[in-house]
């Protein structure tokens, strides 16, 4: 990719790298290692980098207005301390919700949470993508996903990305200030060549940033979904993207090392790391949830 200089990497050595955001008020990249159960954090100006382990699976983590958290483990929505320490849990996955999981979320323009679930075992489309309300309550969006990831908002507000990673098809729907939403439209193909698409963000150009799971990389696409350039990494299982720092002109990418063999990890040891490049593009920040 034309600009883009690789400036860090934290040896973390996630087993499934997944969800890295930016928190202004903290200065932190803040990601989650999904099996291997831990939050980390790392501070932008120190480079400090802590792991808090969460005792279960945790697959994403959002930042609320006040300084807590909602997290998203395995079977269920918590909120969660500044510290990371579970405080109340605010909805669970169905009781017959037999191999499904949570896999990621991403607030959108006006503070929604919208979070994603799958199957476990990666066969079966028995996952959906979910809006939580403000009384709580759960709305279920797109349904038939195997993996679902994202998503990703545009800058406007008025576009909504959802991925859906086994079929290599990222879709738009279209958003509105009430929360209501179109019928999801294919807006990009991944090519076997390219992976399968994982984490999404968007920069404020409108433009599309995917992470290829097998992929080695991060590929960019214009808003009306034209590949525009691939920034190339030497890991295979890149996770996901999200704009970082005080200027959002960085991202951070996070990797995995689930499976790949003995001889994959000695070809490509950086696997499972959180990778920082400047870029000549600046970013939008995630928002706070404000429900």
């Amino acid at each position: 990719m034309q600009g883009a200089q690789l400036v860090d990497v934290v040896d973390c050595r996630c087993i499934l790298g997944e969800g890295a955001f930016y928190s202004a008020g903290r200065q932190e990249i803040i990601w989650v290692d999904i099996q291997g159960c831990n939050i980390h954090t790392l501070h932008w100006q120190t480079r400090k980098h802590q792991t808090y382990n969460t005792g279960s699976r945790i697959c994403w983590l959002k930042e609320c207005e006040n300084g807590n958290f909602i997290a998203g483990f395995e079977d269920k929505i918590c909120l969660l301390t500044p510290a990371f320490l579970t405080k109340t849990v605010l909805w669970t996955l169905p009781a017959n919700a037999k191999n499904i999981r949570l896999n990621d979320a991403k607030v959108d323009r006006t503070g929604r949470l919208f979070f994603g679930t799958m199957d476990d075992l990666e066969v079966s489309p028995v996952g959906q993508l979910f809006a939580l309300g403000s009384d709580g309550g759960v709305k279920t969006v797109q349904q038939d996903f195997v993996v679902s990831n994202g998503p990703a908002f545009s800058p406007c507000g008025q576009f909504m990305y959802s991925v859906s990673s086994a079929a290599r098809t990222i879709y738009r729907l279209k958003l509105n200030a009430s929360g209501n939403y179109s019928e999801a439209e294919v807006f990009i193909r991944f090519t076997e060549e390219n992976g399968f698409p994982d984490g999404i963000t968007v920069d404020a150009e409108n433009n599309i940033w995917v992470a290829g799971w097998d992929g080695f990389g991060v590929f960019k696409f214009s808003q009306q979904g034209r590949l525009l350039e691939k920034l190339s990494m030497d890991v295979p299982k890149v996770t996901s993207v999200a704009f970082a720092g005080p200027d959002m002109k960085h991202i951070a990418v996070t990797s995995a090392r689930k499976g790949l063999s003995s001889d994959d990890l000695n070809n490509w040891p950086g696997s499972g790391n959180l990778f920082i490049y400047s870029v000549p593009v600046t970013g939008i920040s995630e928002p706070y949830i404000i429900n």
